[in-house]
């Protein structure tokens, strides 16, 4: 992800690079624990220095709590009251 940034910065440069980083940021981190606070911050933040060290605490605090990258489990689809005996899931 770092270098991807990195080439978002060097192909737009700083200001527009900076811009369009926050889109691919909130694309990486959509779904990681705790992300929706993280990428809302980083919506804020108005300089590269500021974007990669709120990008190296994020994935350092993930880090804290495990080895793994950890999903948000909050949106799952609920089966409470789905029969799933004849359930049939068709993937296009």
């Amino acid at each position: 992800m770092l270098e991807h940034l990195h080439d978002l910065y060097d192909f737009y440069g700083d200001l527009t690079g900076m811009r369009m980083a926050r889109k691919h940021i909130s694309w990486y981190t959509k779904g990681l624990k705790d992300s929706a606070t993280f990428r809302h911050t980083m919506n804020t933040l108005q300089t590269i220095d500021l974007q990669l060290s709120a990008i190296n605490e994020f994935f350092d605090h993930l880090q804290s709590r495990d080895h793994r990258l950890q999903y948000d489990l909050t949106g799952e689809i609920k089966t409470d009251n789905i029969e799933t005996d004849n359930l049939v899931l068709k993937v296009a």
